[in-house]
């Protein structure tokens, strides 16, 4: 009996050894999808007006992976590492016009640009689908946050794969 619980305690230590490399050596490894570059413009816009969002995707994987992207402009800078607002709107939620996404399937490997075309918020801009509140603050900076998702938030399978947050001049 005893020889037993030896012989389970060490395949156990084996175990845990194993997911802890796992853990230190998939820290190393490049995300799934990586957002490369971002070119906005125009940098400076009037309410209501359409920017356009160059977003460069590259797959850092072997297999094909289908992604979701989007930008949207919000009036507030982001407070944490996960997106106040980013996969509630585009495709997502349709109404929010000050956000814009897209479906893609990058091939193993495959580097590719692509072009979003969020909205400038107005007076009546305010989210449609998850209770944020109002996108309108008047002229000044708002902050364009861009992700790389797996599927909408609060929809199953959902993960950021990656995110970033530049900056747009409403006059």
């Amino acid at each position: 009996m005893e020889k037993k619980k030896i012989v389970v305690l060490g395949v156990l230590i084996l175990v845990l050894l194993g997911v802890a490399w796992f853990f230190i050596l998939s820290s190393y490894l490049p995300a799934d999808v990586k957002i490369t570059s971002v070119t906005i413009y125009p940098r400076v816009a009037s309410k209501g007006h359409m920017i356009s969002v160059e977003i460069r995707l590259k797959n850092n994987l072997a297999i094909p992976q289908k992604v979701y992207f989007e930008a949207g402009i919000i009036p507030h800078k982001p407070f944490s590492v996960f997106p106040f607002g980013i996969t509630f709107g585009g495709k997502c939620c349709p109404a929010n016009e000050n956000y814009d996404g897209r479906w893609i399937i990058l091939a193993p490997y495959e580097e590719t640009t692509v072009i979003v075309q969020p909205r400038m918020p107005t007076e009546t801009t305010y989210d449609h689908c998850h209770n944020q509140g109002s996108y309108w603050k008047g002229p000044g900076t708002y902050y364009v946050e861009i992700a790389v998702t797996t599927a909408c938030w609060g929809q199953p399978g959902y993960k950021l794969l990656d995110y970033k947050v530049e900056t747009v001049q409403m006059v």
